[in-house]
Protein backbone atom coordinates (compact mmCIF):
# COMPACT_ATOMS: atom_id res chain seq x y z
CA UNK A 1 0.00 0.00 0.00
CA UNK A 2 2.90 2.57 0.82
CA UNK A 3 4.23 1.86 -2.25
CA UNK A 4 1.43 3.17 -4.27
CA UNK A 5 1.35 6.25 -2.23
CA UNK A 6 5.43 6.81 -2.72
CA UNK A 7 4.93 6.51 -6.89
CA UNK A 8 2.95 9.44 -6.96
CA UNK A 9 4.96 11.11 -8.46
CA UNK A 10 3.06 12.39 -10.90
CA UNK A 11 -0.62 13.65 -11.18
CA UNK A 12 -1.84 10.37 -12.53
CA UNK A 13 0.08 8.85 -9.76
CA UNK A 14 -1.66 11.17 -6.94
CA UNK A 15 -4.98 9.60 -8.78
CA UNK A 16 -4.11 6.50 -8.56
CA UNK A 17 -2.83 6.48 -4.85
CA UNK A 18 -6.00 8.08 -3.91
CA UNK A 19 -8.44 6.03 -5.38
CA UNK A 20 -6.59 2.64 -4.44
CA UNK A 21 -7.05 3.61 -1.06
CA UNK A 22 -10.61 4.76 -0.93
CA UNK A 23 -9.69 8.14 -0.17
CA UNK A 24 -12.56 9.92 -1.43
CA UNK A 25 -11.84 13.25 -0.15
CA UNK A 26 -8.27 13.57 -1.99
CA UNK A 27 -9.71 12.23 -5.03
CA UNK A 28 -12.47 15.03 -5.34
CA UNK A 29 -9.87 17.23 -4.45
CA UNK A 30 -8.10 16.27 -7.21
CA UNK A 31 -10.52 16.49 -9.39
CA UNK A 32 -11.27 19.93 -8.59
CA UNK A 33 -7.76 21.38 -9.07
CA UNK A 34 -6.96 19.35 -12.51
CA UNK A 35 -4.59 21.38 -14.18
CA UNK A 36 -5.62 20.07 -17.82
CA UNK A 37 -8.33 18.70 -19.50
CA UNK A 38 -6.77 15.23 -19.73
CA UNK A 39 -6.16 15.24 -15.64
CA UNK A 40 -9.53 16.33 -14.83
CA UNK A 41 -10.74 13.26 -17.36
CA UNK A 42 -8.31 11.02 -15.53
CA UNK A 43 -9.81 12.14 -11.81
CA UNK A 44 -13.32 11.91 -12.89
CA UNK A 45 -13.08 8.59 -14.65
CA UNK A 46 -11.53 7.08 -10.59
CA UNK A 47 -14.06 9.48 -8.72
CA UNK A 48 -17.29 7.97 -10.65
CA UNK A 49 -16.48 4.12 -9.75
CA UNK A 50 -15.62 5.53 -6.36
CA UNK A 51 -18.39 7.20 -5.56
CA UNK A 52 -21.31 6.60 -7.82
CA UNK A 53 -22.23 10.57 -7.81
CA UNK A 54 -23.72 11.17 -11.14
CA UNK A 55 -24.33 14.59 -10.36
CA UNK A 56 -20.49 14.79 -11.64
CA UNK A 57 -21.59 13.70 -15.26
CA UNK A 58 -23.62 16.27 -15.64
CA UNK A 59 -22.85 18.40 -19.12
CA UNK A 60 -20.60 15.91 -20.16
CA UNK A 61 -19.56 16.24 -23.36
CA UNK A 62 -20.43 13.34 -26.17
CA UNK A 63 -17.32 14.21 -28.34
CA UNK A 64 -13.78 16.03 -28.07
CA UNK A 65 -11.63 17.61 -31.22
CA UNK A 66 -10.36 14.89 -33.75
CA UNK A 67 -7.01 15.90 -32.41
CA UNK A 68 -7.54 14.69 -28.86
CA UNK A 69 -5.42 12.18 -27.25
CA UNK A 70 -6.61 8.36 -27.66
CA UNK A 71 -6.79 8.12 -23.67
CA UNK A 72 -8.89 11.42 -22.87
CA UNK A 73 -11.14 9.70 -25.44
CA UNK A 74 -10.91 6.30 -23.94
CA UNK A 75 -11.81 8.07 -20.86
CA UNK A 76 -14.72 9.96 -21.95
CA UNK A 77 -16.05 6.84 -23.73
CA UNK A 78 -15.89 5.11 -19.93
CA UNK A 79 -17.72 7.96 -18.16
CA UNK A 80 -20.47 7.58 -21.02
CA UNK A 81 -20.22 3.85 -20.05
CA UNK A 82 -20.79 4.98 -16.19
CA UNK A 83 -23.66 7.32 -17.58
CA UNK A 84 -25.44 4.53 -19.32
CA UNK A 85 -24.80 2.02 -16.42
CA UNK A 86 -26.78 5.01 -14.33
CA UNK A 87 -29.52 5.83 -16.75
CA UNK A 88 -32.99 4.79 -17.14
CA UNK A 89 -34.02 2.77 -19.95
CA UNK A 90 -34.79 5.16 -22.67
CA UNK A 91 -31.38 6.64 -22.52
CA UNK A 92 -29.20 3.81 -21.41
CA UNK A 93 -28.84 2.94 -25.78
CA UNK A 94 -28.16 6.83 -26.37
CA UNK A 95 -25.63 6.54 -23.67
CA UNK A 96 -24.16 3.27 -24.59
CA UNK A 97 -23.93 3.92 -28.12
CA UNK A 98 -22.10 7.34 -27.11
CA UNK A 99 -19.53 5.25 -25.21
CA UNK A 100 -19.02 2.58 -27.98
CA UNK A 101 -17.88 5.56 -30.38
CA UNK A 102 -15.96 7.51 -28.10
CA UNK A 103 -13.87 3.76 -27.70
CA UNK A 104 -13.77 3.08 -31.18
CA UNK A 105 -12.08 6.09 -31.99
CA UNK A 106 -9.62 6.23 -29.34
CA UNK A 107 -9.14 2.59 -30.68
CA UNK A 108 -8.47 4.56 -34.23
CA UNK A 109 -6.09 7.09 -32.67
CA UNK A 110 -3.53 4.40 -30.63
CA UNK A 111 -5.11 1.26 -30.05
CA UNK A 112 -2.09 0.13 -27.96
CA UNK A 113 -2.53 3.30 -25.43
CA UNK A 114 -2.72 1.25 -21.96
CA UNK A 115 -5.61 3.39 -21.14
CA UNK A 116 -6.92 2.52 -24.26
CA UNK A 117 -6.24 -1.40 -24.10
CA UNK A 118 -8.27 -1.05 -20.20
CA UNK A 119 -11.48 0.48 -21.26
CA UNK A 120 -11.46 -1.12 -24.33
CA UNK A 121 -11.47 -4.54 -22.31
CA UNK A 122 -13.91 -3.15 -20.22
CA UNK A 123 -16.17 -1.93 -22.80
CA UNK A 124 -16.07 -5.77 -24.45
CA UNK A 125 -16.69 -6.99 -20.98
CA UNK A 126 -19.48 -4.99 -19.95
CA UNK A 127 -21.29 -4.20 -23.35
CA UNK A 128 -24.16 -6.26 -24.29
CA UNK A 129 -23.28 -9.62 -26.78
CA UNK A 130 -25.67 -7.93 -29.10
CA UNK A 131 -23.41 -5.06 -29.72
CA UNK A 132 -20.35 -7.35 -29.76
CA UNK A 133 -19.70 -7.74 -25.78
CA UNK A 134 -17.10 -10.51 -25.46
CA UNK A 135 -15.25 -11.42 -22.64
CA UNK A 136 -12.68 -13.35 -24.65
CA UNK A 137 -12.07 -10.01 -26.50
CA UNK A 138 -12.01 -8.32 -23.13
CA UNK A 139 -9.54 -11.00 -21.74
CA UNK A 140 -7.19 -10.55 -25.05
CA UNK A 141 -7.33 -6.55 -24.09
CA UNK A 142 -6.33 -7.34 -20.64
CA UNK A 143 -3.64 -9.46 -20.63
CA UNK A 144 -2.19 -7.33 -23.54
CA UNK A 145 -2.83 -4.62 -21.14
CA UNK A 146 -0.78 -6.43 -18.23
CA UNK A 147 2.18 -7.51 -21.41
CA UNK A 148 2.54 -3.45 -21.80
CA UNK A 149 2.74 -2.05 -18.43
CA UNK A 150 4.83 -4.72 -17.33
CA UNK A 151 7.63 -3.65 -20.38
CA UNK A 152 6.67 -0.22 -19.78
CA UNK A 153 5.39 1.03 -16.59
CA UNK A 154 2.16 3.59 -17.00
CA UNK A 155 2.22 6.04 -14.23
CA UNK A 156 -1.47 5.91 -12.37
CA UNK A 157 -2.49 2.47 -14.16
CA UNK A 158 -0.50 -0.15 -11.99
CA UNK A 159 -0.39 -3.73 -12.93
CA UNK A 160 -2.08 -5.64 -10.36
CA UNK A 161 -5.02 -3.01 -11.95
CA UNK A 162 -4.51 -4.94 -14.85
CA UNK A 163 -4.21 -8.20 -13.64
CA UNK A 164 -7.52 -7.73 -11.58
CA UNK A 165 -9.16 -7.09 -14.79
CA UNK A 166 -7.40 -10.19 -16.49
CA UNK A 167 -9.47 -12.11 -13.28
CA UNK A 168 -12.63 -10.52 -14.42
CA UNK A 169 -12.29 -11.93 -17.74
CA UNK A 170 -11.34 -15.18 -17.28
CA UNK A 171 -14.19 -15.41 -14.24
CA UNK A 172 -17.14 -13.90 -16.81
CA UNK A 173 -15.42 -16.29 -19.49
CA UNK A 174 -16.06 -19.04 -16.68
CA UNK A 175 -12.59 -20.42 -17.04
CA UNK A 176 -11.50 -22.37 -14.29
CA UNK A 177 -7.96 -20.48 -13.29
CA UNK A 178 -9.79 -17.34 -12.44
CA UNK A 179 -10.16 -18.52 -8.69
CA UNK A 180 -6.16 -19.47 -8.78
CA UNK A 181 -5.34 -16.08 -10.02
CA UNK A 182 -7.97 -14.15 -7.62
CA UNK A 183 -6.79 -16.07 -4.50
CA UNK A 184 -2.89 -14.99 -5.25
CA UNK A 185 -3.72 -11.35 -6.30
CA UNK A 186 -5.34 -11.79 -2.71
CA UNK A 187 -2.36 -12.53 -1.31
CA UNK A 188 -0.27 -9.81 -2.51
CA UNK A 189 -2.24 -7.53 0.03
CA UNK A 190 -3.33 -5.24 -2.30
CA UNK A 191 -4.71 -1.65 -1.39
CA UNK A 192 -8.55 -1.23 0.16
CA UNK A 193 -10.38 -0.35 -3.19
CA UNK A 194 -8.55 -3.62 -5.16
CA UNK A 195 -9.27 -5.39 -2.18
CA UNK A 196 -12.71 -4.43 -2.41
CA UNK A 197 -12.43 -5.23 -6.45
CA UNK A 198 -11.29 -8.97 -5.47
CA UNK A 199 -13.76 -9.67 -2.63
CA UNK A 200 -16.62 -8.20 -4.56
CA UNK A 201 -15.82 -7.27 -8.38
CA UNK A 202 -15.65 -4.02 -9.41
Amino acid sequence: MLAFILAAVCFAGQVEAAFGNADETLLRRLYAEAPTRSDSLLALFRLIPLTGDASLLEGLPSKLEASSPARELAWLSALWGFRAQQAGLLRKPTYGAASIRLIEAAERVDRDDPWVLLISGQSYLYRPSILGGSSETALARFERLVQELTAAPECGLPVLEARIWVWMGLSKGGRPDADSLRAALLATDPPPRYRTWLEQGP
